[in-house]
């Protein structure tokens, strides 16, 4: 299956470069010329955003491929927010769902979609030539929608601008620094421990490996029908015991010369791992863990069986934790300290980057740029996130006293009822590909209304002020289908098996065999190579930042 998908990638990008010229891309003015007039239809006004100004008044359709298979594609219309959508700006959207095979094929036919949605932070090839398919952003707003700049993060527009100065995607859930230092980010990662077993036993400390270990002594001790330590889904992958645990002890990403820091062979994170290794050998840590599913985590949080977790994702987990909270309130998790290290100013805790989720473009096929760059503007705007979180006021929401929007009872009731039908039949909620973490509607989401709950408020209140921005390595890794894309695929599965072989071996020299095994698999897997595309994309990435 990889390789048709690799082979698709690259007759798509034959085709744009068939299709659409020189991978250079036009200038500026050349693209303009190619652009159409405003004409009567309504003049510029930067304070007012142009959805509001157009005169047009005859419906215009457009098409809108999204590079997911299972996106929900009923009538655009027949639903309480894209119906919003659709009253305001008057445009008809046909969705179409597909993967990247699909959308080869319409490029091959020479109609490219007015809109794509890539799932691919703007990182992949077909989104790293959207220059040779893609209408410039800047260009369509200063032609057409300035009000575009006011309602976009100026970070995320340097990030995704072009060597030519011009910026082709927009991208979801782009997170500034600003973002991830305010507190409005969540961390979804924590160490969290029994509240039961907190009061039990107050003076537990898991921050050095001398007090983890006799903590976790005194757990066994006195909680002996409980595993003592636990984590979240491992099964194919590290889960936690990866980047979540580095980030807890506050490992680099990157040196003092901006190069790619080994974060997997720091001695620091070891040392931590092996400290797993000694607290497996007393049984602290079931060899079932490595094992278990999502669903089997899911249970066994939601009957307390771990006196004490290490979590990544701990939103994904989100109804056992209060399940559990509900059932057996002395028992629900609280999150605490773990993980520090002498050498190091952790926890560096990471949520999403400004590469963000998916990227968003105008094709150069598209039929009206005019109304499409007024259906970013409005998207990304206040009006179209209340709209896409809310629908319409009155209708299916209303202000609270607390000056937050809330639904509806007969909204709040049909949601709580039949979730499956109130998602498919409003869509509330349900299109985020110009969401930015709420961002625009963020001062009027109740956390309550927008399924946090208070078994997982706790662990981000824990995390607040401990996200820390990693642009430099914000999707670093080599292109997919490259030869160096295949030998990192093979080096993250031996280190996997590497990782767990080492907590579960026997004895410090066995754990120190299997590391220096691993160091020799990837030296033959090409790490060198892999480390130079690292160094290359931390190196743009780092011009990016400086734009």
């Amino acid at each position: 299956m990889n390789q048709i998908k690799n082979i698709g990638v690259f007759l798509l990008t034959s085709f744009l470069l068939a299709a659409c010229g020189n991978s250079d891309g036009a200038k500026n003015s050349e693209v303009e010329k190619e652009l159409p007039e405003l004409g009567e239809r309504y003049e510029l006004d930067e304070t007012k955003p142009a959805w509001t100004l157009d005169t047009k008044e005859e419906m215009t359709k457009l098409t809108w491929f999204i590079e997911n298979d299972g996106f929900n594609d009923n009538s655009w219309g027949e639903d309480i927010v894209t119906q919003k959508i659709q009253d305001d700006l008057k445009i008809e959207v046909e969705i179409i769902p597909g993967d990247e095979q699909a959308l080869n094929t319409y490029v091959s036919s020479g109609e490219i979609p007015d809109i794509v949605s890539l799932y691919d932070g703007g990182k992949s090839n077909v989104s790293e030539k959207a220059d040779v398919w893609a209408l410039p952003l800047n260009v369509l707003a200063d032609k057409y929608d300035p009000y575009f700049y006011k309602v976009t993060s100026e970070d995320t527009l340097n990030w995704y601008t072009f060597d030519d100065g011009n910026v082709y995607g927009y991208a979801s859930f782009s997170n500034t620094e600003e973002d991830l230092k305010s507190g409005a980010i969540p961390s979804h990662n924590a160490f969290v421990v029994r509240d039961d077993v907190l009061e039990a036993i107050p003076d537990l400390d898991f921050t050095t490996p001398e007090s983890f270990q006799e903590s976790l002594d005194k757990i066994n001790e006195e909680f002996p029908d409980l595993t003592p330590l636990g984590f979240g889904e491992m099964k194919d992958h590290l889960g936690a015991l990866g980047g979540t645990l580095q980030d807890f002890i506050g490992v680099p990403w990157v040196d003092e010369d901006n190069h790619y820091y080994d974060r997997n062979m720091d001695e620091e994170y070891l040392k931590w791992i092996d400290v797993l290794r000694e607290v497996h050998d007393k049984n602290y840590i079931s060899d079932d863990v490595f094992a278990d599913d999502y669903d089997t985590v899911l249970d066994k949080i939601k009957t307390g069986e771990y006196a004490a977790m290490l979590v990544s994702g701990t939103h994904a987990y989100q109804p056992s934790f209060q399940g559990l909270m509900d059932n057996q309130p002395e028992a629900a998790y609280s999150a605490v300290d773990a993980f520090q290290s002498d050498i190091y100013d952790g926890p560096a805790l990471s949520q999403g980057g400004l590469s963000g989720h998916t990227t968003s473009y105008i094709s150069k096929d598209n039929t009206d740029p005019i109304k499409s760059i007024q259906f970013f503007t409005y998207m990304i705007s206040e009006e179209g996130q209340v709209a896409v979180n809310f629908g319409v006021e009155g209708e299916s929401y209303y202000e609270g006293d607390d000056g937050y929007y809330h639904l509806t009872e007969e909204y709040e009731k049909w949601k709580n009822e039949d979730l499956a039908s109130f998602k498919e039949e409003t869509r509330i909620s349900e299109i985020p590909f110009f969401g930015h973490d709420n961002g625009n509607a963020r001062e009027y989401i109740d956390p309550d209304d927008i399924g946090w709950v208070p078994a997982v408020v706790r662990f981000q209140e824990w995390g607040k002020g401990k996200l820390v921005p990693k642009y430099e390595v914000d999707g670093i890794d080599p292109d997919h289908g490259s030869p160096e894309a295949r030998s990192l695929v093979a080096i993250n599965d031996e280190y996997t098996t590497a990782i767990i072989s080492a907590i579960r071996s026997s004895s410090k020299e066995e754990f120190d065999q299997i590391i220096e095994d691993f160091k020799k698999f990837r030296d033959k897997q090409g790490w060198d190579k892999v480390l130079e595309m690292y160094n290359e994309n931390i190196e743009e990435n780092i011009e990016r930042l400086n734009r």
